[in-house]
């Protein structure tokens, strides 16, 4: 695979929009908290989720948007290295053991 060179401030920009609970198993966990208190509601709680899931992904790269905005860098690239998952290929261990 080819390397990817990222500056650091597109790393911490992803890494706030990414990194937040909204996510399908965060669904799954509100449903399943809610549902048992009112199961009568469970159609309303299953699309007022599912808003919250929308609303909770804006946040998060609203989030990033500022974090973006605020970050100073040194103008720096981080090198990342993806090795190649039909090799399985041990060397970046042995290598990491080695030194």
């Amino acid at each position: 695979m080819a390397d990817c060179k990222l500056s650091e401030r597109s790393v911490v920009i992803s890494t706030y929009a990414l990194f937040g609970f909204a996510n399908f198993g965060s669904m799954g966990i509100q449903l399943g908290g809610l549902t048992p208190l009112a199961p009568h509601r469970k159609q309303e709680f299953a699309t007022l989720v599912f808003s919250a899931m929308i609303a909770g992904t804006v946040a998060c790269f609203m989030t990033a948007c500022i974090a973006g905005v605020l970050y100073e860098s040194d103008g720096a690239l981080l090198h990342c290295d993806i090795p190649d998952p039909i090799s399985n290929s041990t060397d970046i261990f042995t290598t990491s053991l080695a030194e």
